[in-house]
């Protein structure tokens, strides 16, 4: 059995129609209201991605190339949709996250077409982030992409991923050319919009390009009490 940090998990229809099209609503509200700024790639000089090293545009550039929308200041509105769809569905996510108890707060990322995020590991939160109990990634739809966007899962045996059992090297992104020229297998996802995607720490993970339409999703990071 995997380690959390290799789990791959997922509620489906964790939330109702009505709450995901609340959230869309609000979220397109709020983004349109600051004319761009949370667009990365163009106003926005920041990134949830970091790379020791580089700057935030530079990380962005990595992660994203072809940009994205990234919007981590939220509406209060939002944020409490959000916590009422986590408190309910959290006895679903401790059946392969037992320890999860909480999360440390949402953020939206939004991808256009011919926009994605290339391979990468998350590890365990954020450069400098107070969160050593960090297990995973929880990613929740509010509007698939009417074609591409899929979020897809890779792994591989190459000793060049690993430290040692379930623990990922560090430097797994696309800034590292032997990342970049490794091979490895590539399990795609078909999820529907309400679903929740939950992967661990440790999972080497990224999204496809989208043909046609927007893919939308609200995304947190599970928590143990530590």
């Amino acid at each position: 059995m995997f380690g959390s940090g290799q789990a791959i998990h997922s509620v489906e229809q964790s939330c109702t129609e009505a709450e995901a099209a609340e959230l869309l609503r609000l979220v397109d509200k709020h983004i349109e209201a600051f004319e761009g700024k949370y667009v990365v790639g163009g106003r926005r000089d920041a990134s949830v991605h970091e790379i020791p090293g580089h700057t935030s545009s530079e990380a962005a550039a990595v992660y994203e190339p072809n940009g994205r929308i990234e919007c981590t200041e939220l509406p209060p509105e939002v944020l409490g949709i959000l916590g009422e769809i986590f408190t309910r569905n959290l006895p679903s996510i401790q059946y392969a996250y037992p320890n999860a108890v909480r999360n440390n707060g949402w953020f939206y990322v939004e991808y256009g077409v011919d926009q994605f995020v290339n391979p990468h590991v998350d590890y365990h939160g954020r450069i400098g982030d107070p969160w050593p109990g960090v297990l995973g990634t929880v990613s929740l739809s509010v509007r698939n992409a009417e074609a591409g966007g899929n979020f897809f899962v890779e792994s591989s045996g190459d000793s060049s991923v690993w430290e040692g059992p379930h623990v990922a090297r560090r430097g797994l992104d696309w800034s590292t050319p032997s990342f970049r020229s490794q091979r490895r297998v590539r399990w795609t996802a078909q999820h529907e919009c309400r679903d929740m995607l939950i992967w661990g720490s440790q999972v080497i993970h990224g999204t496809m390009r989208v043909r046609e339409g927007r893919s939308c999703k609200f995304l947190t990071q599970l928590l143990t009490e530590s």
